[in-house]
């Protein structure tokens, strides 16, 4: 399984990339996550447009 963003969203303090959670368990797709991204500040559950994604946040070091 790749681990790519279906989309990302651009903020003021950096990007949050947003991966379609459908029926995949939940805490083991933020296990993966967390594991591929270990730069994240922040992950949690997100709802955009009816659909289920797990909302990954990375702060612009920059």
């Amino acid at each position: 399984m790749t681990l790519l963003p279906e989309f990302t969203e651009n903020g003021e303090k950096g990007v949050t990339l947003f991966f379609e959670a459908g029926n995949k368990n939940e805490n083991e797709l933020i296990k993966e996550l967390e594991n591929v991204y270990p730069c994240y500040s922040s992950v949690n559950v997100a709802l955009k447009d009816g659909k289920k994604y797990i909302a990954l946040e990375i702060d612009d070091e920059g």
